[in-house]
């Protein structure tokens, strides 16, 4: 009875069409750039990450979430974070195709 399964899994393989992967094609890198310059957290993602469709600022380190914003279709976004209290933070930014957190501390 094993070798009857046996031979039928091989069989079913054998129908299957095949599928492969170069080394290119699933090592490609998503880049999506944070930064902070003063009060004001910049976030941009590359064409082939998507547009953002959601940046989202939480408090370390018990995570509570302190600011959302959702994208406008760009491939950028600004968040204000001037009335954040000094502290570490973490930032997620949500494009079509891949998400990014970073963590920053504000002064």
């Amino acid at each position: 009875m094993k070798n009857f399964l046996l031979v039928c899994l091989m069989g079913l393989g054998m129908l299957l069409p095949s599928t492969t992967i170069t080394a290119k094609e699933s090592a490609k890198k998503r880049i999506v750039n944070v930064g902070i310059e003063g009060y004001v957290l910049l976030s941009s993602s590359q064409t082939e990450d998507g547009p953002i469709t959601l940046v989202e600022v939480k408090k370390l380190p018990d995570g509570k979430l302190m600011s959302t914003q959702s994208g406008d279709g760009s491939y950028s976004a600004q968040t204000d974070i001037s009335w954040l209290p000094a502290g570490a933070y973490v930032v997620k930014v949500v494009t079509t195709n891949t998400s990014y957190t970073k963590q920053f501390r504000k002064q």
